[in-house]
């Protein structure tokens, strides 16, 4: 198996983690999407800086820091328009929409850098979309047409778009250089970036320091998780490896409904056997399209 594939299911157990993380906060923490979403960017941003920081240290660059610039603001952006449209809609509803990141960067990926894959390849890319979103709604002929708010379903497709062009560009800057540079300005940016939506938010942070804590561990992980992700990136297709980080729906997937099982009061999941059938068809589907996708 190659390093880039081992790179990427790491950030996928990593975002796993981080998600259910977040879901728990912001049910019953944390209801402040703005504050939320500063602080979880705010400790990714610095658990990559100081990743960055130790393993390829500081070197300055005009290109590289405006690079930095652009995808830390991207970043700061995606995770903006995720936490508003967490906070006006059901996350099993918006989550999935998420899952078309992988088709915005197959188009630009294939516009701006070139990358072009096999056939099969991209059938795989449709199944993981699809089994993502089979795994993540629990009625999906009807859950996006519930949505409460038009604001919901666009928030979660720029999101998405966001994240899609943050990824593309760091792909694209990082050809034939060392990332870490890259990355401890990406982070630095991000960190300054945040700051504002930290301070909007601050009476609000003050009021749950419980809250707060929990997101400095989900900011932290996923920070590290982030690194790993773009580390995949510049050894391996940006397609592939967010189609391979995609598993993490697998993995929330098991881990919520044990915690459900065990633990409903920190998450409940509802899972009858027309759901269970439901999920086992889309995990084989996201197993089949990765395996698609990777060959």
């Amino acid at each position: 198996m190659e390093l880039w594939i081992l790179f990427a299911l790491a950030a996928a157990v990593g975002w796993a983690f981080v998600v259910l993380l977040d879901k728990f906060v912001i049910d019953s923490e944390l209801d402040d999407p703005m504050g939320t979403g500063g602080l979880h960017a705010f400790f990714n941003c610095l658990a990559v800086v100081v990743i960055s920081y130790f393993i390829g240290g500081f070197s300055f660059n005009p290109g590289t820091l405006f690079a930095g610039v652009l995808i830390g603001g991207l970043y700061v952006l995606a995770n903006y328009f995720w936490f508003s449209g967490v906070g006006s809609e059901e996350v099993s509803r918006f989550a999935p929409v998420l899952s078309f990141d992988i088709v915005f960067i197959s188009v630009l990926s294939f516009i701006f850098l070139g990358e072009l894959l096999t056939p099969l390849a991209y059938a795989g890319v449709a199944l993981t979309v699809l089994g993502c979103i089979l795994i993540s709604l629990e009625d999906p002929l009807h859950s996006l047409r519930k949505m409460k708010s038009s604001w919901g379903l666009a928030a979660a497709l720029a999101s998405a778009f966001a994240y899609s062009v943050r990824e593309v560009i760091f792909k694209h800057v990082s050809t034939g250089i060392e990332i870490w540079p890259l990355l401890f300005y990406f982070g630095i940016m991000g960190m300054l970036f945040s700051a504002p939506l930290i301070y909007r938010s601050r009476e609000a942070i003050k009021e749950n320091t419980e809250g707060l804590e929990l997101m400095m561990l989900s900011g932290l992980v996923s920070g590290v998780a982030q690194a790993t992700f773009f580390l995949a990136v510049s050894l391996g297709s940006v397609v592939l490896v967010s189609t391979i980080t995609k598993t993490r729906f697998l993995l929330i997937f098991f881990a919520a409904t044990a915690i459900s099982k065990l633990h409903p009061e920190i998450i409940h999941e509802p899972l009858d056997r027309k759901i269970l059938v439901q999920k086992l068809v889309a995990t084989l589907l996201i197993v089949i399209g990765v395996a698609m996708a990777s060959i």
